[in-house]
């Protein structure tokens, strides 16, 4: 995938989450993470992240603290 088509991809996976009631469009947030904070990442890890998942990383913030859909809750 080029770096548009990944972009396009994630784009559409955090709206997917919106159309499907998980989520509601002012929980998302634009990233702080930048290439340049991954790339100290990897260089002290001595690693190398998936180029998707670094889009993944660089584009929303998500409050997972919250999840819209229904879930039980039975036994929590």
């Amino acid at each position: 995938m080029t770096k548009e088509e990944e972009l396009r991809f994630v784009n559409g996976a955090f709206e997917a989450l919106v159309r499907r009631g998980a989520a509601t469009q002012n929980m998302l947030t634009p990233s702080s993470v930048t290439d340049q904070d991954i790339d100290v990442f990897e260089k002290r890890f001595d690693i190398k992240l998936p180029s998707l998942f670094r889009t993944y990383l660089t584009s929303y913030c998500y409050d997972f603290s919250v999840i819209c859909a229904p879930i039980p809750l039975d036994g929590v």
